[in-house]
């Protein structure tokens, strides 16, 4: 079964490459796994052979897939292949329509189709490969400081682990929202 998503975007096709070349990198943009070891190599080429434990976040299972490089050309496409038990096909193709816009087209082929949260998560990983792509192309401070934070943090912790630091983000600024109201009400009250 094809799945696919397509978006133009304001990044290069050249920014947008770098990023799904990087496997290590790419592997923890998607929101369905966390990567517990790999052995990927930089660069990687035509035909490489990898393989990959991957934790499952929905159904708590652990999969060893062994990833295949199966066509590469640089700044256009990417076709790799995922064999283990959750088994893929997985297309990056890319067309630059000028120095700063590109189209991004994200294609899965499995023999089942998708479910809804896959098909969701499937969209979502291709929004989180262009978003980190404008970052990284980006070259104002906060992008910098927002790209390290990326790196260093968040993009190694698990699904899991991300969704727990989001709930506690998020309820700490509630509370410092109602501490500042109780100190103006207080004050002019």
């Amino acid at each position: 079964m094809n799945n696919k998503v397509s978006f133009t975007v304001p990044v290069s096709a050249k920014a947008i490459y770098e990023v799904i070349t990087d496997l290590n990198l790419l592997f923890r943009l998607n929101i369905q796994w966390h990567i517990k070891n790999h052995n990927f190599t930089k660069p990687i080429t035509k035909g490489s052979n990898y393989s990959i434990r991957l934790h499952y976040d929905r159904d708590d299972t652990e999969i060893e897939h062994k990833v295949e490089v199966l066509d590469l050309i640089q700044n256009s496409l990417m076709i790799m292949d995922l064999k283990g038990a959750k088994g893929r096909k997985i297309i990056f193709k890319l067309e630059g329509i000028s120095d700063r816009h590109s189209t991004f087209t994200l294609e899965e082929e499995r023999d089942d189709s998708l479910t809804k949260e896959e098909l969701m998560e499937l969209n979502l990983w291709a929004k989180s490969i262009i978003n980190y792509a404008m970052i990284s192309q980006s070259k104002k401070i906060t992008s910098r400081i927002w790209k390290f934070i990326l790196d260093k943090i968040w993009l190694k912790l698990s699904p899991t682990g991300r969704r727990v630091v989001f709930f506690i983000v998020i309820s700490e600024i509630f509370a410092l929202l109602f501490f500042i109201m109780l100190v103006i009400y207080f004050l002019f009250a």
